[in-house]
């Protein structure tokens, strides 16, 4: 066998510790968006103006993360799956709550 073949195979942590940190940033919006949707509880849409200045301000914190985990794991020549989807989520955590708030979607 290879020398190659027995080398460990190195884990994107930060792109993982990105993407985790993404998801809770985005869990509590999500949930107040689902929870507004049933019709005995629309009064919940004001948790909304709540919840998203957190997961705009997640969203950025995460954005810079996972783009230094993409810079680190391309040079270390990793798995990019957990880093691409952790900067694609942070993106989203951040144009979302921008045009909701600054009214793009009116």
């Amino acid at each position: 066998m290879s020398e190659a073949s027995l080398a460990p195979r190195r884990v994107p942590i930060l792109g993982i510790v990105a993407l985790v940190l993404v998801l809770l940033a985005i869990a509590p919006s999500l949930l107040c968006f689902v929870v507004a949707l049933q019709p005995s509880t629309a009064d919940a849409a004001w948790f909304l103006f709540v919840t998203l200045p957190f997961t705009a301000l997640g969203g950025i914190l995460c954005l810079l993360l996972s783009a230094l985990a993409l810079v680190l794991d391309i040079r270390a020549r990793r798995n990019l799956v957990c880093t691409i989807l952790a900067l694609l989520l942070s993106i989203v955590a951040v144009l979302v709550p921008v045009a909701l708030i600054s009214g793009w979607f009116l």
